[in-house]
């Protein structure tokens, strides 16, 4: 492991972070010694790496230290709530769920979508994850989102609406 981090290996963990390379992202990550980062997004960042490679206690720690150098900051809380509800944590995302709509605004789109990841989480009714997702999309179309909606249009015996989405 190196003494630090270099600025060209942070930028190209970031493009590869943005084109979702994510194991490629890990192998430069791994040669680089966060523990000597001060920027609280780049951790954010590597803790969304650890989290696509199954290094769950990895983005736990750097999501974490991240989270404590930002307390408000939104994108680092999404991060922590994925990680958390990936893992079957439930309380543990819902106190990071209650930061979120704290610190968010009501402008926020993602705060939509965090609304539904944490209802479907906890079982909620197909209709009314339905009533939370269907009209964001209609405001603002995104790939992963519409490919959830088609998988809710299936469950609800739609399969006219997942056929057109």
């Amino acid at each position: 492991m190196s003494t630090g981090i270099s600025i060209s290996s942070i930028n190209r963990i970031k493009e590869l972070a943005e084109e979702k390379k994510y194991a490629e992202a890990l192998e430069i990550l791994d040669t680089q010694n966060l523990d000597k980062s001060i920027n609280p997004q780049f951790l954010r960042i590597s803790g969304e790496i650890f989290r696509e490679n199954k290094r769950y206690y990895d983005s736990r720690k750097i999501l974490l230290k991240s989270h404590q150098m930002s307390p408000q900051g939104i994108r680092i809380i999404y991060e922590l709530i994925q990680l958390y509800l990936e893992l079957g944590y439930f309380t543990k995302a819902s106190k990071y769920y209650e930061q979120y709509m704290f610190y968010s605004t009501k402008e926020d789109v993602q705060r939509d979508y965090v609304e539904y990841m944490m209802k479907k989480a906890t079982g909620a009714d197909i209709k009314e994850l339905a009533a939370i997702l269907i009209p964001i999309l209609e405001r603002m179309p995104d790939d992963k989102w519409n490919f959830e909606a088609v998988l809710l249009y299936d469950k609800m015996g739609r399969k006219d609406k997942a056929l057109e989405e």
